[in-house]
């Protein structure tokens, strides 16, 4: 019975692992981005310590950028945004050195970043 218990401790140690804060600075690029302009459409978001930069492109141009501020909360692993008055929260699933994996919050549905170069 012990035995049993200490397992069960340990696979929720793991499966509540925190992410590192740190591997989120940087440019990752949306794969799947929705694309319906016809256009090579590229979106792009730099985060660096306490603040980030979303960028798309068609066809290789800036056709919008924005700035905002943001805080990571490692507890829960959510990304907390706010720009033009609007809140959005972000669940990341996974993130490693080249990929992050968060939930789109209205569907719950997984959106891939990949490391940007």
């Amino acid at each position: 019975m012990k035995s049993i218990f200490v397992i069960g401790i340990l696979i929720l140690l793991v499966s509540c692992k925190n992410i590192e804060s740190k591997k989120l600075i940087g440019s990752w690029k949306m794969l799947n981005v929705i694309n319906q302009t016809g256009q090579n459409v590229v979106e792009k978001t730099t985060y660096k310590k306490d603040s980030l930069i979303f960028e798309m492109y068609a066809n290789k141009k800036l056709i919008e950028r924005f700035s905002s501020s943001y805080k990571f909360d490692t507890v829960n692993n959510t990304i907390h945004y706010e720009f033009s008055k609007q809140k959005l929260n972000l669940k990341i699933v996974k993130l490693t050195e080249s990929v992050m994996e968060v939930l789109e919050p209205k569907t719950n549905k997984p959106i891939l970043f990949i490391r940007a170069e």
